[in-house]
């Protein structure tokens, strides 16, 4: 009877069902796109850093991160392929050996970090490869060539190009003076920050630089996802008996960048917040005409014996209802548009700088939380600016409703 009477009036009232179903699939639209480009965006960023940069998890000798030091190496023998097989997570790894170096070419010197890579590992691992720009990345027989790619800043102070011949000079393991002549055989670009002053060598190549023979001091590990960092490093931890090796996750590798990120992720909650606001204020005034048009009828039903329950019940049974079409068309129009975001993306006329990569578009993404979570947002919504109407409704007294016939 009363899921009848609550169909009766939602027809009856086209117009202003009409709008309060406009009203609701609005707010969603809104909450779905912003947090589909700010989850989209914030993971699409995360993504690129870690492929670039750190990898998902890289595992050192206990306390490099915090005082790194040529000397806390260890044996590239302790981690063979067969153990990260046995991780399905893991997609690729790549052993590295880090330390600096003074560099001179004509006259001009500039002291730079030094990062030896594997050739093929480190494509598989990170996109060094793709980021080279001018020149050429590494073939697979040149990785005991000494051939070295350099960030734009240290080719523009040492004013050095392609073909050129760069010394290198350093401290070895075994306290001895490093040197030796390199060619420049590629160029990072000046728009990543974080490789200005870096040059790149085959891993061999540099072994022998720093008379290290075997030994690294980082390993890369590259997942399925950055979402699953956390649970592999576990996974790792409880599968390697070493307790010499620390295990770190891309968030403890630059905490900076994460503690920024999740900064930002706090600032739009406020935006959600506010956004929620206005659609339940949208909702609360659609409902709270509704009710005073319908002051009469409330007086009228009480008057022939309804109870407040009933009256109570009606109310929720016309604005679910009204929920769930709004729902439906809300849905169909997220998914759509989300997947043309997600795809396409927005270009933006001026790319953004983060972490010192530059982005030139925001991409959306179709997740439970991009997509459930509004919908919880609007039902919540609707649920509180149901409260006064209703309150109003039951405030009704059937003698001065009957009065205004």
């Amino acid at each position: 009877m009363i899921l009848s009477i609550a169909f009766r009036n939602i027809f009856r009232q086209k117009r202003r069902s009409i709008i309060t179903v406009l009203i609701l699939v609005s707010g969603y639209l809104v909450m779905c796109w912003a947090m589909s480009m700010a989850e989209g965006s914030y993971n699409h960023i995360i993504d690129k850093f870690t492929q670039n940069f750190t990898g998902h998890i890289q595992i050192h000798k206990d306390g490099y991160l915090d005082s790194p030091s040529l000397y806390k190496s260890f044996d590239k023998k302790k981690f063979t392929k067969n153990w990260f097989d046995k991780k399905r997570a893991v997609k690729s790894y790549s052993f590295r050996l880090i330390s600096s170096a003074l560099l001179y070419h004509q006259e001009r010197s500039v002291p730079a970090k030094v990062v030896g890579v594997e050739v093929e590992g480190e494509i598989k691992t990170t996109s060094l490869d793709k980021r080279v720009k001018r020149g050429k990345y590494w073939l697979p027989e040149h990785s005991s060539m000494k051939q070295i790619l350099i960030g734009d800043g240290v080719a523009k102070s040492l004013k050095a190009d392609l073909g050129d011949k760069v010394v290198l000079i350093s401290g070895a393991y075994d306290g001895s003076i490093a040197n030796d002549i390199f060619t420049v055989r590629g160029i990072l670009p000046s728009d990543d920050e974080t490789s200005r002053f870096v040059i790149y060598m085959p891993l061999p190549v540099a072994q022998n630089f720093y008379y290290m023979e075997d030994q690294v001091h980082q390993v890369s590990v590259h997942l399925s996802s950055f979402h699953q960092s956390e649970k592999v490093k576990r996974d790792m931890l409880e599968n390697f008996s070493d307790k010499t090796f620390s295990f770190s996750t891309w968030k403890e590798v630059k905490k900076e960048f994460y503690m920024a990120m999740e900064a930002d992720k706090k600032g739009n909650q406020v935006t959600f917040f506010i956004i929620s606001f206005l659609v339940m204020f949208s909702v609360l005034n659609s409902l709270f005409m509704s009710v005073m048009e319908r002051t009469r009828e409330y007086g009228l039903m009480r008057a022939l014996g309804a109870s407040g329950s009933n009256i109570v019940f009606l109310i929720i049974w016309e604005n679910l209802i009204l929920y769930l079409v709004a729902l439906f068309f809300s849905l169909l129009l997220g998914t759509l548009s989300n997947l043309w975001l997600v795809y396409y993306g927005i270009s933006l006329s001026v790319p953004i700088d983060v972490a010192g990569m530059n982005f030139q578009s925001l991409f959306g993404e179709i997740s439970f939380f991009t997509m459930g979570v509004p919908a919880i947002l609007i039902l919540v919504s609707v649920s509180l600016a149901l409260v006064f109407p209703i309150l109003k409704a039951l405030s009704v007294e059937p003698q001065e409703a009957m009065r205004s016939y």
